[in-house]
């Protein structure tokens, strides 16, 4: 064989071994390519699960949805208490309305029995009817203290009284 076939088969040898080195550092530049990748899904994942973690034990998380329950309640409670009240108000203005009515009405018999005592007083004085009742007022405050002249003023309410008819 001849020197020529040596080295060519030896140049065929360097390049392998030239592709295989280039190949090599091209797989060793992917694989740390793919490491450095892999560790930074890593990360995102540690990262994730830290914060899922977080998330599912959270104590604030709980104690706000422990205080939205109670606050929910709360609402619940007093929105009965509301409509108990309500009912209660509705209960008392019915009530305050029936003895508006009973009011007037016994008023009004308190008048009709005023303007009947009156009468009748003038009748018994013979007088004529007051047209205001501080002229009656007067009459009742001299009466009690024992001031009225029944002899002196019955001529005179007499006159008062015919005049009126």
């Amino acid at each position: 064989m001849d020197f020529s076939y040596y080295f060519l088969y030896s140049i065929h040898c360097s390049l392998h071994i030239i592709f295989f080195l280039f190949f090599s550092k091209n797989l060793e530049q992917i694989n740390v390519l793919q490491q450095s990748e892999i560790e930074t899904k890593d990360m995102a994942i540690q990262k994730l699960t830290t914060e899922n973690d977080s998330f599912k034990n959270n104590k604030e998380l709980i104690k706000r949805d422990n205080l939205i329950k109670e606050q929910k309640s709360t609402i619940k409670n007093l929105k009965k208490e509301n409509n108990r009240l309500s009912d209660l108000v509705n209960i008392l203005e019915n009530n305050i309305e029936s003895l508006k009515i009973k009011l007037n009405k016994e008023i009004e018999k308190w008048k009709k029995l005023f303007n009947k005592m009156c009468n009748a007083i003038d009748k018994a004085l013979k007088r004529k009817p007051k047209e205001y009742v501080e002229d009656y007022e007067e009459l009742a405050d001299s009466i009690i203290n024992d001031n009225y002249d029944y002899e002196k003023n019955k001529e005179k309410d007499k006159n008062d009284y015919e005049i009126g008819m």
